[in-house]
């Protein structure tokens, strides 16, 4: 009798034995598959919406941290922007874009940390998401930011229209194109305003430059410039006191320059309509304080010397637009 007992619980024994590594091996053949779905998990469109957005601190930090980790991104990040502005402020906004270009998906990260904006560019390889780069900005006004995509849809840029320069009385933003490995292929002014001779022409005068860009799908872009000048007068009324009135030239110029992303040069091509002859010594140049403005001010300059406009009339005589 205590023979059998003894066989039965042995019997028990190997049963339940069995029975636990039949679960292991189950356990082990359901995470065999669980890499199937890392592609899905790696997915930036995936991880943006797992991210837990809102709240009066903005995107948790390490949320986001986490995500640049997880492409291998974040030390390159930490290696060049502002250490003390990226740890003196919590995430703020996070977006992203997608696309098509040739036979792969690419994604656009857009990270906005206080004054830092960074740009992470994703492409995918089969199932595989690789960061290819990125582009960071210490900026006072968000940028703007758009794809282009040339005509054969194999390259595409990150195109960032930002604040360039800025001092009392002048504001120039340009536009930057950037590959997707974050590296510069072009730089061109976009818009911009400055004061005119503030201390020669009074009460005061400002000029402007706004442009529209077309990229042609090959290597150039075709920009159009429309500059304007303005000169602030008064006029006076013995019941009401002293008016303020502009005299406007807008737009007085209307400039069509190119870029090359080759070169990087950019080149004025023409103008409308034609500036008097007075003005054939004027070089078109471009600089990094006035932009497309640049050649204006140095004929300008010339042309003031040691005088000073201080009427309407002196100001329309000055500029020989009108």
């Amino acid at each position: 009798m205590k023979i059998i007992r003894k066989l039965l619980l042995l019997v028990v024994v190997i049963f339940i034995l069995t029975s636990c590594n039949s679960i292991s091996t189950g356990g082990q053949a359901l995470n065999s598959q669980s890499p199937a779905k890392s592609s899905e998990v790696l997915s930036p469109f995936t991880r943006f919406e797992n991210l837990e957005k809102g709240g009066e601190m903005g995107i948790d930090n390490e949320q986001v941290d986490n995500l640049l980790r997880s492409y291998g991104i974040y030390d390159k990040i930490m290696a060049k922007v502002p250490i003390e502005e990226y740890t003196g402020s919590n995430y703020s906004d996070v977006k992203i874009s997608g696309f098509s270009i040739g036979n792969k998906t690419v994604a656009i990260l857009q990270i906005n940390k206080g004054h830092l904006y960074i740009y992470v560019m994703l492409s995918n390889s089969g199932d595989k998401w690789t960061a290819d780069g990125f582009v960071y900005l210490k900026e006072r006004f968000k940028p703007e930011y758009r794809v282009e995509k040339s005509n054969d849809n194999t390259k595409y840029w990150l195109v960032v229209k930002h604040e360039a320069n800025h001092g009392t009385g002048l504001q120039i933003f340009n536009e930057t194109w950037y590959k997707p490995d974050g590296l510069v292929a072009g730089d061109y002014p976009a818009e911009g305003s400055t004061l005119f001779f503030p201390q020669s022409v009074q009460p005061e005068a400002d000029t402007y430059f706004s442009s529209s860009a077309d990229y042609d799908g090959d290597s150039r872009i075709h920009l159009s410039y429309s500059i304007s000048f303005e000169y602030v007068y008064r006029g006076s009324s013995q019941e009401e006191g002293s008016f303020r009135f502009t005299s406007k030239y807008l737009p007085a110029v209307l400039e069509y320059w190119e870029y090359d992303l080759e070169t990087q040069q950019l080149q004025f091509i023409s103008c409308y309509p034609a500036l008097p002859q007075t003005f054939g010594a004027m070089k078109r140049s471009a600089s990094s304080e006035y932009g497309i403005l640049q050649g204006y001010i140095d004929f300008y300059r010339m042309r003031l010397g040691d005088k000073k406009v201080t009427t309407l009339g002196e100001w329309e005589k000055f500029m020989e637009l009108k």
